[in-house]
C-alpha cells in the first residue's frame, strides 16, 4: 500500500513538474521581449530556474517510482534529499518572481526612457528589436512623462528619428502604427492611426501580472510536492 501511494504522489508531483517546466518555456519563447528594455535580468533568471527545476523534478519523480516500486531504502533516502533539494529551489523561484514583481516598478520608467533614445530603425540592435515587438505586442506607442503631453511625443525625443532640434512634426517608429495601417503621411504622424497605450503602464502591468502567474504557480507546486 505504502508502495503505490508513494508511486502516485510521484504522479502528482511529475504533472506539477510538467507545469512548472511549460509555464517558464512559455515565458522564454513568447513573453521575454521586454527584458531586452530591462538591466534587470531577473525575470528571465526566474524564467530558466523554472524550466531547470522543472526538468529535474520530473527525472527525480522517475527515480522516485522506481525507489518505491523497488522499495530499495537507500534509493528513497536519495530521492527524499533530492526532492528537498528541488522543493527549495522551487521555493526561492517563487520568491524571487514575487521579488520582480515588486521591484520592476523602480528600474522600468529609467530604463525605458534611456532605452528609447538608443533606438535606431537603420541598426539592428536588441533595444530597437525589443521596441518594435514591446509595442506591437502591447500596442502602445513611447510612453508618458512630464515632458510631453501624449506618449507617442515622447519620439521627439530620439535623435535617429527625429534628428534636430524645432521639429515642426514628430516622427514616430512604424511599429508605433496600427497593423496593416501606415501612420505616416507626407512625414507626418497620423495619431489616430498609432496605438494610443503608453508602454510603461503596459509594460509594467504585463511584467507584474506575468511575474505573479510564475510565483504562483511555482509556490503552488512547491506546497503540493510537500503535501504529496
Amino acid at each position: 500500500l505504502v508502495r503505490w501511494g508513494l508511486i502516485a504522489a510521484n504522479v502528482t508531483s511529475m504533472i506539477c513538474c510538467l507545469i512548472v517546466i511549460f509555464v517558464g518555456i512559455w515565458t522564454l519563447i513568447s513573453k521575454s521581449f521586454l527584458s531586452g528594455l530591462l538591466t534587470d535580468r531577473l525575470f528571465l533568471s526566474c524564467a530558466y530556474l523554472q524550466v531547470a527545476a522543472g526538468l529535474l523534478c520530473l527525472v527525480n519523480c522517475i527515480f522516485g517510482c522506481y525507489s518505491a516500486y523497488k522499495e530499495v531504502k537507500s534509493l528513497l533516502v536519495v530521492y527524499t534529499a533530492i526532492s528537498v533539494l528541488l522543493l527549495t529551489v522551487l521555493v526561492i523561484g517563487g520568491v524571487l518572481a514575487y521579488i520582480f514583481r515588486h521591484q520592476v516598478q523602480e528600474n522600468l520608467k529609467a530604463q525605458l526612457v534611456l532605452d528609447l533614445r538608443k533606438y535606431d530603425p537603420k541598426m539592428t540592435s536588441m533595444v530597437t528589436w525589443s521596441w518594435d515587438k514591446t509595442q506591437k505586442e502591447l500596442q502602445c506607442c513611447g510612453m508618458m512623462t512630464i515632458q510631453v503631453e501624449q506618449s507617442w511625443q515622447m519620439w521627439r525625443y530620439n535623435t535617429a528619428i527625429n534628428p534636430g532640434p524645432g521639429l515642426e512634426h514628430i516622427k514616430v517608429p512604424s511599429s508605433c502604427c496600427k497593423e496593416g495601417v501606415a501612420c505616416m503621411m507626407n512625414n507626418q504622424t497620423m495619431v489616430e492611426k498609432i496605438w494610443p497605450g503608453d508602454c510603461y503602464h503596459k509594460g509594467m502591468e504585463f511584467l507584474q501580472g506575468h511575474s505573479q502567474v510564475m510565483g504562483g504557480v511555482t509556490l503552488a507546486v512547491a506546497v503540493i510536492m510537500v503535501f504529496g
